[in-house]
């Protein structure tokens, strides 16, 4: 996808992914541009999701830099000394149903080019012997049981995955240009599942499980070695 700069309003922007890593958003001073991942044609899938609607707060609230937050959202800075900051409130919906809301929190100090940064607390603790850190906050059990494992990672082919207990649904494999290059089914008793990748070009691939109703509930990368 080639970008053409000098049509972009206040020369920049910001690139983000939503939650469920389907849609991209390119902020592009005067709008906010949606991109699908998972399409075919990644150029023609772009909707124009928000238009600058002109206002000062006290300069040009335009789009600029964007941050992902800790519930889900993505905020949007200015490109100038403002006090606002735009929301994206469904970032996982596609075209308008992502719900971009302009000058939607009012900053008690103005703030321009550099957006704050969102530290995410919800990782978990680091164990590892290399981290002090270890042990370090909680996970709830829930949490625990929605990991995903890929062993071995990297493969030459031949990888398994372990998949949460207690749930049914339907595993699917991405390669890195979107495209879907396999489809499991699975029952709740089904504890792992067996991928062979022999056939299939080097590179990374992206694992998405979701349940039986259709909801996404875990995913995870591997990378094919040849």
């Amino acid at each position: 996808m080639r970008l053409d700069w000098d049509s972009i309003p206040f020369g920049g922007g910001g690139v983000v992914t939503s939650p469920n890593s389907r849609f991209l958003y390119l902020s592009s001073g005067g709008t906010v541009q949606q991109y699908d991942l998972l399409a075919t044609d990644l150029v023609a899938s772009m909707q124009v999701v928000a238009v600058y609607d002109g206002t000062l707060a006290p300069f040009p609230a335009n789009f600029f830099q964007m941050m992902p937050g800790p519930d889900g959202k993505i905020y949007i800075i200015s490109s100038h000394d403002n006090n606002i900051l735009h929301v994206i409130h469904n970032p996982d919906s596609l075209g308008l149903a992502c719900n971009v809301e302009q000058h939607a929190i009012i900053l008690p100090a103005r703030q321009g080019y550099f957006i704050p940064n969102f530290a995410n607390y919800n990782l978990g603790p680091l164990d590892s012997p290399c981290d002090t850190t270890g042990g370090v906050g909680t996970v709830s059990q829930n949490s625990k049981s929605k990991v995903l494992q890929i062993a071995p990672n990297p493969t030459t082919g031949l990888t398994e995955i372990t998949l949460p207990n207690n749930l049914g649904g339907l595993l699917t494999v991405y390669n890195v240009s979107g495209q879907k290059v396999n489809t499991r089914s699975f029952l709740a008793e089904t504890n792992k599942l067996s991928l062979d990748f022999t056939q299939k070009p080097a590179g990374p691939y992206w694992i998405v499980v979701s349940d039986d109703t259709g909801k996404l509930v875990v995913t995870g990368k591997f990378s094919v070695l040849h």
